[in-house]
């Protein structure tokens, strides 16, 4: 993360492995002491904020009787970005081959067409949209804001 305050000359750049909002809480701590500023817990006002944003991106509750999903087998998509992700069905478990490394993650029913996995080490969504034969016409994962896995077209047999 790069700050810098225009027209002063003064800048900082903060690097973390981690998306947080420390980088930012860093630099804002280095600019009230560079410029003398009245002291300010700006820790704590990030780790309130975080709260705050948690409890307002708080999963939905599991339906008492969900749906059960789809038959395994009709799930495989691809996204301009991040590649192909494979579904596979194995022990009647769904799983999810995805990244370059093709890391595999468990998909974990929640209701029907959604499904939650941890990836690398966040609990996300997959959730399938079906289209009117019954058969998933794409995948939604939360990353960036929401991204879609466009179904593949099966190729035909021979």
């Amino acid at each position: 993360m790069v700050a810098f305050m225009p027209g002063t000359g003064v800048g900082i750049v903060v690097l973390s492995n981690l998306i947080t909002e420390m980088p930012e809480t860093l630099a804002f701590k280095f600019f009230d002491l560079y410029f003398h500023n009245p002291p300010r817990d700006w820790r704590k006002e990030s780790l309130e904020h975080m709260k705050q944003a948690e409890a307002k991106n708080k999963p939905p509750q599991r339906p008492d009787s969900p749906a059960p999903p789809l038959p395994l087998e009709r799930y495989a998509y691809s996204n301009p970005v991040y590649g192909q992700v494979t579904i596979t069905a194995e022990r009647d478990k769904l799983s999810m081959l995805l990244g370059v490394n093709q890391q595999k993650v468990w998909l974990q029913p929640f209701d029907r067409d959604s499904f939650n996995f941890t990836w690398p080490s966040e609990l996300d969504a997959a959730v399938f949209v079906i289209g009117p034969d019954g058969r998933a016409l794409s995948l939604s994962v939360g990353w960036d804001g929401g991204t879609e896995f466009k179904r593949l077209e099966e190729k035909p047999k021979s």
